[in-house]
């Protein structure tokens, strides 16, 4: 859902600091950025207003063998659309803003059980109510190379599902969708 509708900061242009939590990032890291509001494929401004975000991955077990690749993580991100702002218009009409935290649940290389959550706001200008959507990721992993024996092919390969359960406007009834993998 966050590659489909581009919630992602991976479709802006910008810099940011990343800082381990310790000395290898074995623990985590943090980051923080400032974005210039377009997207790599269409690097032109509209207005001078930038965006900022900020995020956060953990893992907290990282010191157990069994869990070392669990993790949490979540990022907001708050700015400005990429629109032209009119002299009697307030850039806070046209604001937007990400949240989204998930995890994974990774146990060896037995099976890994993942979410993520999205919750996006849009302005839509002066005097009309943001467009909220929401989305959600649930996926598994299982790995064949622990269940397979060591001569058998089957142990190169992974059982992978997903779902993905989006709503483009949550002020309005049976519009979402959902999708299965």
């Amino acid at each position: 859902v966050g590659d489909h509708r581009s919630f992602l900061t991976t479709s802006d242009l910008g810099a940011g600091l990343i800082l381990n939590l310790d000395k290898k990032g074995e623990l985590g890291y943090v980051g923080a950025n400032i974005w210039n509001g377009t997207e790599y494929t269409d690097v032109v401004e509209e207005n001078n207003c930038k965006d900022i975000s900020g995020f956060v991955y953990l893992r907290p077990l990282s010191n157990n063998t069994d869990f070392r690749r669990t993790a949490i993580q979540g990022q907001a991100y708050i700015g400005t659309q990429n629109v032209t702002i009119e002299t009697d218009e307030d850039a806070s009409d046209f604001d937007r803003t990400l949240v989204s935290f998930g995890g994974l649940l990774a146990y060896r290389n037995t099976f890994d059980l993942g979410a993520d959550v999205n919750l996006y706001s849009q302005g839509q200008g002066p005097g009309i109510d943001d467009v909220k959507e929401t989305g959600y990721s649930f996926f598994v992993t299982i790995y064949l190379e622990d269940v397979a024996g060591d001569e058998s092919p089957l142990r190169t390969l992974n059982l992978f599902g997903r779902m993905d359960m989006y709503d483009p406007n949550t002020d309005v009834d049976d519009n979402g969708e959902t999708l299965i993998i």
